[in-house]
């Protein structure tokens, strides 16, 4: 009896100690194609086609974790990092580039407050046009910001994110948070309905860009979806860059979805001229699972320059066939 009831205590503070550690969970996307893309495409690798990513940072791998503290309120981390499933190589100059973060939880979540390395409050819009590897983020802070941070609120389909930091803005930026120097700030606000959404955000990142600004969009009208983006950023070096971006996406079976999208970036510098880069193409993917999915794309890229001394202009063709998993 007395072993029993010994036995009985240890298992007890066992079951105690589990229900106060973290839950964590490992997640992830891998993504592979053969690729061939020539001319202008930014995110070229391999002019002569092979496998390859679709676009740098689509495959990748996290852990996140929770722990329940009580009364709503819970404390939480998330580590994520990209990289080149063709080589298996980083994507990026740190392993946990993409995000690295720690905090808390109020409200059963409602509100989270939270400190490191995650995307900017524009960042978190998205770019809302689909699925094709003709998507590209204009703004400046693509990479996140670092030494930052997070507030987030989310109730319903509302969505809150604003931020501050003293290390973020572009990707390998050294100047800020040096003294005599501003910080970056933001915020951004999105929220979803059954069948629409509209997200809004602002920025100021202090380092390249002045600030900038972005609006995204989505209406959904069974089986086709219609959305779109629009930015708008002030810089340093250059006066004015714009980028919009649209995209149709269609629903053929409950597996099979057929996209469209154009998109147009354009730069303005002052006294020099501009430059301009158009994309557009049509895409098809089909699910093999809610976690597997073979996809097709194939686009039209085409750039062209506007200098004081000249102008020039130079196009290219890019496609793809892959599988995609999540996990």
């Amino acid at each position: 009896m007395k072993k029993s009831l010994v036995a009985l205590v240890v298992l007890g503070s066992f079951v105690g100690a589990a229900s106060a550690a973290s839950s964590v969970t490992l997640y992830g996307t891998a993504e592979i194609a053969y690729q061939k893309e020539g001319g202008v495409w930014q995110t070229l690798k391999n002019t002569n086609g092979g496998f390859q990513q679709r676009a740098p940072g689509e495959s990748r791998v996290g852990f996140k974790g929770e722990e329940d503290l009580g009364n709503g309120m819970a404390a939480f981390f998330q580590l994520e990092a990209k990289f080149s499933m063709d080589t298996g190589a980083s994507d990026g100059s740190n392993f946990f580039d993409e995000k690295s973060v720690v905090g808390l939880s109020f409200v059963n979540g409602a509100h989270k407050v939270y400190f490191g390395k995650a995307p900017s409050p524009i960042d978190r819009l998205g770019n809302n046009v689909g699925h094709l590897h003709t998507d590209y983020s204009t703004q400046m802070s693509e990479g996140g910001w670092r030494n930052g941070a997070f507030y987030d609120f989310t109730q319903g389909g509302f969505s809150v994110v604003a931020a501050a930091t003293t290390k973020g803005g572009v990707l390998g930026n050294a100047s800020e948070g040096v003294s005599g120097t501003k910080a970056s700030y933001g915020l951004s606000a999105k929220y979803s309905a059954s069948n629409w959404t509209f997200g809004a955000g602002w920025q100021a990142d202090h380092a390249t860009v002045k600030n900038e600004w972005k609006v995204v969009g989505s209406y959904t009208f069974n089986p086709v979806t219609l959305s779109g983006s629009y930015a708008r950023a002030k810089g340093y070096a250059f006066d004015k860059g714009t980028t919009w971006q649209a995209a149709l996406s269609g629903k053929l079976t409950a597996n099979d979805t057929l996209f469209v999208n154009y998109g147009q970036q354009k730069w303005t510098y002052s006294g020099v001229g501009s430059n301009k880069l158009t994309k557009y193409g049509v895409g098809y993917s089909h699910a093999l699972s809610k976690r597997t999915s073979v996809f097709a794309n194939i686009a039209r890229a085409k750039a062209s320059n506007n200098w004081v001394g000249g102008s020039s202009s130079h196009s290219g063709t890019g496609w793809d066939l892959g599988v995609k998993h999540t996990f």
